[in-house]
């Protein structure tokens, strides 16, 4: 019973994982921080797959935690036909500066003074750097955001005479 129910999972997890847009268990593997092999094993239903895998899977498809491994054990409903989760309300902390209250800057508004502070005294490099690990483990969207809230951050602070820098130009792109 077990092993029809793997497959079907599988089966789901490959609707649901395109459906939210990743072509590829490549794609998919990379954002969730698991390995090609994992969410390949998983869409075919194998026997060798971990909790942790699973438990990766379910929050980059929406599914509710345990949920996977509930249903593969016959101890809970098909994880797919559960209500998505409603997200937590985020309660951003007032801006440090009112400056960063700007809608057309993102959500920078969401950033914490520390987490400006430490952006304040990072090099363009380093931004760049951080914005490349956050791309390989959160996707393009999420590196896209830090990196276009990080420059504004910056430049915010940056003398007008170094604003217009070939670095800040291309910082992004």
């Amino acid at each position: 019973m077990t092993t029809t129910r793997r497959k079907e999972v599988g089966r789901k997890i490959k609707e649901a994982r395109r459906k939210a847009q990743h072509t590829s268990q490549e794609a998919f593997a990379a954002a969730i921080g698991k390995h090609e092999s994992s969410v390949a094993n998983a869409e075919r239903g194998s026997d060798r797959v971990g909790d942790a895998v699973y438990e990766a899977i379910e929050d980059g498809i929406d599914w509710p935690a345990g949920s996977i491994t509930a249903y593969i054990n016959g101890t809970g409903p098909r994880p797919w036909e559960i209500a998505p989760r409603e997200p937590a309300p985020v309660q951003p902390e007032p801006p440090a500066h009112p400056a960063e209250s700007n809608p057309s800057d993102g959500l920078l508004a969401e950033w914490t003074s520390d987490e400006i502070a430490r952006i304040e005294g990072m090099s363009l490099d380093q931004i760049e750097a951080e914005g490349r690990s956050i791309g390989r483990f959160s996707g393009d969207d999420a590196r896209a955001r830090y990196l276009h809230d990080a420059a504004v951050i910056k430049l915010r602070r940056a003398p007008e005479s170094t604003r217009n820098t070939e670095k800040s130009r291309t910082l992004g792109s």
